[in-house]
């Protein structure tokens, strides 16, 4: 009688492993992009939000101004005399980023796009990092924003 041709349980065994062991290996990998993207994705809205804010002052001719409240949170608002703040939206940055900015950190933009920091640091910088990875974002008093990987 003829030999049978087919897989064995020992062959399929074998070949589900080493699929299991590229799967896990492909996982880490994207595991790592995607903390890599949040920290980018963080230090690139907080640019943006800066520069958003500072044209809302312009357009609107009010004072517009970036709250930052803890380690992960800023919030956006505006006043008509700088002194009663309407809040606008509060943005969040990704868990695994770490932020160099204190409670209570603000920069307020005047009406003509001028901005005004805290007095210390200067010049005010957002340090984000995550693990081995860091960003550097500057804001200046004219309104630009630059944003720098370390």
């Amino acid at each position: 009688m003829g030999r049978k041709t087919g897989f064995t349980l020992v062959d399929l065994l074998i070949a589900m492993t080493m699929m299991a062991a590229l799967m896990g290996l492909g996982y880490s990998s994207l595991t790592k992009v995607r903390d890599r993207l949040g920290l980018e994705e963080s230090a690139h809205r907080i640019a943006q939000d800066i520069q958003k804010c500072r044209s809302l002052a312009i357009a609107k001719t009010v004072y517009c101004r970036v709250l930052f409240n803890d380690a992960h949170s800023y919030q956006v608002a505006t006043s008509n005399n700088g002194s009663r703040w309407v809040p606008r939206y509060t943005a969040t940055i990704d868990l695994s980023v770490n932020s160099s900015w204190s409670s209570g950190d603000k920069i307020i933009f005047n009406s003509k796009g001028f901005a005004n920091f805290p007095i210390a640091p200067s010049p005010f910088i957002i340090t984000l990092t995550q693990e081995e990875d860091t960003y550097v974002v500057i804001p200046t008093m004219v309104g630009a924003v630059r944003m720098v990987k370390q």
